[in-house]
């Protein structure tokens, strides 16, 4: 067989097979992206954890996550170290709008030549796009809760590997910000619940130890001339008092959002 014809199989093999490897790689470091993003249950440090993976992973200058305020009916992003406190975008406008609006990926890689681009983030916060990519945010019931924008692709263009490689990404990010709000949403439910059970525990006190006083007059008065209905009425009282005062402490001794702490 004419050597001539094998090289040019065998170079090609091996470039398919260096896709096939950058490819495999990528995919693994997305995976263990996913496992870091899915560990942090704070919203705060997670969007901060989200941006500086999807930096890294993404091999990007920067990176934003708007989420969806849908009583205002606009796209938010907190600005890391910005002028701001974060982004705030109509969801009719811009590259995140659009994503956001059709529930699909969109690759812009001339931002200032698309009509899609909205400078106003650019303006808000001094960064200046190149090109982006922003996916859109779907949690487990299929509704979109935000998107995420990869921006300025560094040394070249944003493709269709990129693309997947977010809308992975996206995944991870979605169950993350989900799991993040049932979590704050279940510490606001025992801060709310611990604050009424610390209000019945103070109401119980100043009753119960009224009672108490006048169970302690009603038998000094009484004395040896107690009859014994008296004394037994006392007896009744008393072991009421004790389980109201036990009820009581229970209440006190009530763990309350501190018990959060170690998960």
């Amino acid at each position: 067989m004419d050597r001539d014809y094998i090289q040019p199989r065998r170079i090609g093999r091996r470039k398919t097979d260096q896709v096939l490897w950058d490819q495999l790689c990528r995919y693994q470091r997305l995976f263990r992206v996913g496992q870091v993003i899915a560990s942090e249950m704070d919203p705060e440090r997670l969007l901060q954890v989200i941006r500086e993976q999807t930096d890294q992973v993404m091999e990007i200058e920067r990176s934003r996550v708007f989420l969806y305020d849908a009583r205002r009916d606009q796209l938010r992003s907190p600005v890391a170290g910005g002028r701001k406190r974060e982004i705030r975008l109509s969801a009719h406008s811009g590259v995140p709008g659009w994503v956001f609006r059709h529930k699909s990926p969109l690759i812009v890689n001339d931002a200032y030549g698309d009509p899609r681009f909205d400078p106003e983030a650019d303006e808000t916060t001094g960064f200046v796009t190149r090109n982006t990519l922003g996916v859109p945010l779907v949690n487990g019931h299929g509704a979109c809760i935000g998107v995420l924008e990869a921006l300025n692709k560094k040394g070249s263009e944003f493709d269709d590997e990129d693309q997947a490689a977010l809308g992975a990404l996206s995944h991870y990010v979605a169950i993350a910000l989900e799991n993040s709000k049932r979590y704050r949403d279940l510490k606001r439910t025992i801060r709310a619940t611990e604050q009424r059970i610390q209000s019945l525990g103070r109401d119980l006190t100043l009753p119960l130890d009224g009672v108490s006083r006048l169970v302690t007059d009603l038998r000094e008065k009484g004395g040896s001339a107690g009859t014994a209905e008296s004394e037994t009425l006392l007896a009744e009282v008393r072991r009421h008092l004790s389980q109201l005062y036990e009820i009581r402490n229970r209440i006190n001794d009530f763990p309350g959002d501190e018990s959060l702490s170690k998960y």
